[in-house]
């Protein structure tokens, strides 16, 4: 049964997702949704379809491997991998996409329950499995050492990618999200002290209506992005994030402290910190040693400061891009 499907015509790919297992089938048509639909449903048997698919197309096993991760692939050249922060889609690094398309092999992931996409199971962490999921992709597609970029939640998912899988990744860039969340404001914060907190934000957002989360959604979002238009539209496909699995992941993230094992990390990586926000220079300055602070444990890592809002690759596409080919440049 086709369950889903995605083209992109100028990549020439139809990529679908059909009993819950990835595949990718590169052609020489620019095929259509309809057109292999149509194929599955005039096949007899599965055998059928597979022999009718095969005759027309060249599978490739890039993307085979069954996943939870919703990802989309384009462009050519050394992969990058993109993870956006709490309740986004992909669609957070449109721009960056477009800017790299045509050097990177990009591919970008949407995680459980987010912008759409169907939940994990809730007796399944959300942080650890959505980590094994990345690393696991990571290994079926035969990336080799991809950039692993973050943004907020994602930022701190990279980290714990690395830290994890430290041979299998490569540079590690993380926008605006940090090792621990919950020791921003009080550094000697331990787990254990912010555990509470953190819970009581899970049954928060667990309670919320879907019209009391886009709500809640979006006015959050104006205080993260500057454009009117990219407000709205992030909205849009955050706002339809299950608010349960939302709960879940930031009550986690709060939780999470990896300061003590970024030393496991064998490559570079780039802190971007968003310090556009700030009325005074005095807390610009308190944050800046703060994130500092957090990456000290790093063998090679380095702060960016930018002039931006929460979301650095919306606000000032040109400074994330050029900050980023720059680190890139030098540690490639």
């Amino acid at each position: 049964m086709l369950s889903g499907t995605m083209i992109r015509a100028g990549a020439w790919t139809v990529e679908t997702l059909i009993g819950g297992s990835r595949g990718s089938w590169h052609g020489s048509y620019g095929w259509t949704a309809c057109a292999v639909a149509a194929v599955l449903r005039a096949a007899t048997g599965a055998q059928t379809a597979l022999f009718l698919l095969l005759a027309t197309l060249t599978w490739t096993n890039e993307a085979a491997a069954e996943t939870l991760l919703k990802v989309e692939r384009s462009g050519a050249g050394p992969a990058m991998l993109l993870i956006p922060g709490l309740s986004n889609g992909g669609d957070v690094w449109d721009g960056s996409v477009e800017h790299f398309k045509d050097q990177y092999e990009m591919h970008v992931v949407t995680l459980p329950g987010f912008a759409g996409t169907t939940p994990l199971p809730t007796e399944l962490p959300f942080l650890a499995t959505v980590r094994d999921e990345v690393i696991q992709y990571i290994v079926d597609n035969e990336l080799s050492r991809p950039i692993l970029v973050g943004h907020s939640l994602g930022a701190h998912l990279a980290y714990a990618v690395a830290i994890s899988a430290p041979q299998k990744i490569g540079p590690v860039v993380a926008v605006d999200g940090l090792p621990f969340l919950g020791g921003l404001q009080n550094p000697a914060a331990t787990v254990e002290q912010v555990k509470a907190m953190a819970e009581r934000m899970a049954v928060m957002l667990s309670e919320m209506s879907r019209e009391q989360f886009q709500q809640q959604n979006e006015m959050a979002l104006r205080t993260m992005i500057r454009d009117p238009d990219e407000i709205a539209r992030i909205a849009a496909s955050s706002g339809a994030s299950d608010p349960e699995t939302v709960g879940r992941a930031i009550s986690e993230l709060m939780q999470s402290d990896l300061r003590d094992q970024l030393k496991m990390i064998e490559t570079p990586i780039l802190q971007f910190g968003a310090f556009g926000g700030f009325p005074t220079s005095q807390l610009r300055e308190l944050m800046v040693e703060r994130y500092s602070q957090q990456i000290a444990g790093a063998h090679d890592a380095r702060l960016v400061e930018a002039p931006t809002l929460h979301f650095v690759m919306l606000d000032d596409l040109g400074f994330f891009v050029e900050t980023l080919t720059t680190f890139l440049g030098e540690v490639n």
